[in-house]
């Protein structure tokens, strides 16, 4: 099923006024907002299953997460490779944005093999304004992984340019993607950000437009990119919104004739309203050790979390009956 393409802000929680100090805190402790509505569930009777409303197109929902996120990759792959679970949709938020856009763009590849593909431009490009002298050990924290990743990349000696320049890596996006409109995308995407306006941050969905520019928004931290100013940004990470951080209900909201399949890499339980239409089915990947490199894909800690993701997406699908064929 073919979904139209749209951009819309979503309802939120009465907005608060953030100054930079709390941003900070929030996207590192990816724990404001909404909180009185954690643990918030689906218990609509008068709804199928996930398992059993396979008339329903599948959307899959990645969640916010780090350097956590590289599992997303992995579970990717588990999900991709079961004939019985065809994606219809995918979304996500933050560095599940990142992973959904390297399914998006090119469904029938493996997004492990991609996800390393789009790391080496970014790392050639950085090579070049470099003069050389960068390697992808030494920028492997350029995204999203907050001050130690930075700390990583000063130790690799990048030298004159700025080790996690988010114009870069946006460029180098674009450049990989070739340009690529999200309307355009051979599997229908969205992602979200936060926008910051004088009542504080405001949730967005996106669902046209340059997909580069949709993931550097998801990813906009201040905390990781030295030249985003909090006081002065205007799109966020939207990791600050709890109903965001997994966006389950986001995503029904755009796609309301789905099922979704959330995978969520947090340590929090999904957050969303027992009413919206679709039904869910969420898959906690819980953690693991995730060093500063887990994001260089040459690195152990890249192969370890996307093993560690793929395996146990594998191991919910046996227990729910949805083994491969």
């Amino acid at each position: 099923m073919d979904y139209p393409a749209a951009s819309s802000d979503l309802p939120s929680p009465r907005p608060r006024r953030l100054g930079p100090a709390l941003i900070a805190a929030c996207l590192t402790l990816t724990a404001c907002g909404g909180a009185s509505q954690a643990g918030v569930k689906p218990s609509s009777t008068d709804k199928p299953s996930f398992e059993a409303a396979t008339d329903h197109p599948m959307c899959v929902v990645l969640s916010v997460g780090a350097q956590h996120g590289v599992a997303h990759l992995g579970a990717l792959r588990a999900i991709v490779q079961n004939p019985r679970l065809p994606i219809a949709c995918v979304a996500g938020a933050s560095m599940g944005s990142l992973a959904a856009s390297v399914l998006a763009s090119a469904p029938a590849e493996d997004p492990v093999v991609r996800y390393g593909a789009l790391m080496e431009r970014y790392r050639r490009d950085t090579a070049v304004e470099a003069g050389g002298r960068a390697t992808l050990g030494a920028i492997a924290g350029f995204v999203l992984l907050g001050p130690l990743g930075a700390a990583a990349g000063a130790a690799g000696g990048v030298g004159s340019v700025d080790r996690v320049n988010w114009e870069r890596f946006v460029a180098s996006m674009d450049d990989f993607y070739r340009g690529a409109q999200i309307e355009g995308l051979p599997l229908s995407y969205i992602n979200f950000h936060q926008r910051i306006d004088k009542l504080g941050p405001q949730p967005v969905t996106v669902a046209d437009g340059n997909l580069a520019q949709a993931v550097g928004a998801s990813i906009a931290n201040p905390l990781i990119f030295d030249e985003l100013e909090a006081r002065d940004i205007e799109r966020l990470d939207p990791g600050m919104d709890s109903l965001l951080r997994v966006p389950i209900e986001a995503t029904c909201a755009h796609f309301p004739r789905s099922r979704i399949l959330a995978i969520n890499v947090t340590r929090q339980a999904a957050v969303y309203r027992s009413e919206i239409p679709c039904p869910v089915w969420e898959i906690s990947i819980p953690p693991i050790e995730a060093p500063t490199d887990a994001m260089d894909p040459e690195s152990d800690a890249f192969s370890k979390l996307v093993e560690h993701g793929e395996r146990v997406t594998r191991q919910a699908l046996e227990r729910a009956g949805i083994p491969p064929a």
